[in-house]
């Protein structure tokens, strides 16, 4: 079978030094639907219809008989990857191959635009040498994208690839766009690339720029998400937005394995707009205490977690945080100032000195930075949680990360391990560990 990159002899050339291979000159660029999409010289495309698309022909009709005379063989590669700059929506890409034993039966795999400047697509072995097109897809629209290259790699190259493309920094934008989450059910697919820098602790954050009315749509403003086979990722869904802001999703790493094993994520909703998907990295697994955890349901009776003692506390210092995880945020009839969170001083149900009403517009995550004032009365008489028209499932003392610096020490010696409560542990222990004096994290 004739191969496709025997074209200039330059490639050639450059081949001789680096297996990588671009494609991006193999062919040309066709829109489904001219009204709906247009390409200009550079490689952008605007997209104005969700699901319209742009095909990348790769038959060869070598005697311009209109008749397909070869397919194009990719069969020395694994990878192709779509290097992508000013990404506005989400989008998906697709390979199709001719099948010579059954023309009917098209074969196809599929990826997605991730982040850090690229997309790929996994070739599938079987069928590689018979590649017919590539071609891409909004999930929304209006969307754009310009695709700067085309390239084919082996897995070595594109392992390669991924570690060179990964980004640094505490906060990292995994999407940026505009994507109005409707009743035509629009998704924002994020590549399990993007997660490969996360780790359990992180937080991944939905931007809503306007909560809408959908007519007939009753259960409220909502943000969901679905790993790469369409089954949703539990513990990743809020419901009962009722405004624009932020909605935090703290990442386990039962949520970060289902991703990396499907491949990706998808982000859906309803009833809102959403701007832009950011992760926050903590550097690990939040380092800290669990406070409380289960299930309770603030309405209108006024019930109160206990519990929290003020031997929970011994260890907190000024700036570490009380974290609320906000299960959902529910409607009470009558009740007009929303969803609420009420700090409790444990002693007496009185306000707890130094905070004010907390109010809650979505899940996620809430946190309360401890004062001085706060902190006094907190190791002085604890803490009780108050709250309405919203249901909690955990709550946690997070330890500011320069507390823990400086106050984690090992209280035996270097043979032994303990966790970050002084608590003995064994080799089996995953998290952050002090041993010797110095903190190590087990996986």
């Amino acid at each position: 079978m004739k191969r496709l990159f025997t074209l200039v002899a330059a490639v050639v050339a450059v081949l001789a030094v680096n297996a990588e291979q671009s494609v991006k000159n193999a062919s040309t660029w066709s829109a489904w639907n001219a009204e709906m999409t247009t390409i200009d010289e550079s490689g952008h495309f605007t997209f104005n219809e969700a699901w319209s698309g742009a095909g990348f022909w790769l038959g060869v009709d070598e005697d311009d008989d209109g008749v397909t005379d070869f397919w194009t063989d990719w069969s020395d590669y694994d990878v192709l990857v779509y290097v992508v700059a000013d990404v506005q929506g989400s989008f998906n890409l697709s390979i199709e191959y001719h099948d010579d034993a059954d023309p009917s039966n098209n074969h196809a795999t599929s990826g997605t635009i991730g982040t850090n400047g690229y997309g790929y697509v996994l070739l599938n072995a079987d069928y590689s040498d018979y590649v017919a097109q590539t071609w891409i897809q909004p999930t929304g629209a209006p969307s754009s994208i310009t695709i700067t290259d085309m390239v084919l790699m082996t897995t070595d190259e594109f392992e390669a690839f991924k570690e060179k493309m990964k980004p640094t920094g505490d906060k990292v934008n995994l999407w940026t766009g505009e994507m109005e989450f409707n009743t035509s059910w629009p998704s924002i697919g994020i590549g399990a690339d993007a997660f490969s820098i996360a780790s359990a602790g992180d937080r991944m954050i939905v931007t809503i720029s306007e909560v809408i009315d959908l007519e007939d749509w009753e259960w409220g403003a909502q943000i969901f998400c679905n790993n790469f086979a369409w089954r949703s990722i539990d513990g990743m869904k809020a419901e009962g937005i009722t405004e624009a802001g932020e909605v935090t999703f703290t990442l386990t790493q039962a949520q970060l394995d289902t991703i990396a094993a499907t491949g990706g994520m998808y982000v859906q909703g309803m009833e809102c707009k959403v701007t832009s998907i950011d992760l926050l990295r903590t550097g690990g697994d939040v380092t800290g205490d669990v406070l409380w955890e289960g299930t309770q349901v603030f309405d209108n009776s006024w019930p109160g977690i206990q519990g929290m003692g003020p031997e929970k506390f011994a260890r907190a210092q000024v700036g570490d945080k009380i974290v609320v995880t906000v299960a959902s945020v529910d409607d009470l009839e009558g009740w007009e100032w929303g969803a609420q969170l009420l700090w409790k001083d444990g002693s007496t149900w009185d306000t707890l000195a130094g905070t004010e009403t907390t109010n809650v517009t979505a899940a996620g995550d809430v946190a309360l930075v401890i004062s001085e004032q706060s902190l006094a009365a907190l190791q002085a008489n604890g803490l009780i949680l108050g709250g309405i028209a919203c249901t909690v499932s955990k709550i946690m003392l997070v330890y500011d990360a320069a507390h823990v610096d400086n106050t984690v020490v090992n209280p035996a010696g270097k043979d032994e391990i303990f966790n970050l409560s002084g608590q003995r542990v064994d080799e089996n222990y995953k998290g952050i560990v002090v041993s010797g004096g110095k903190k190590y994290l087990k996986r």
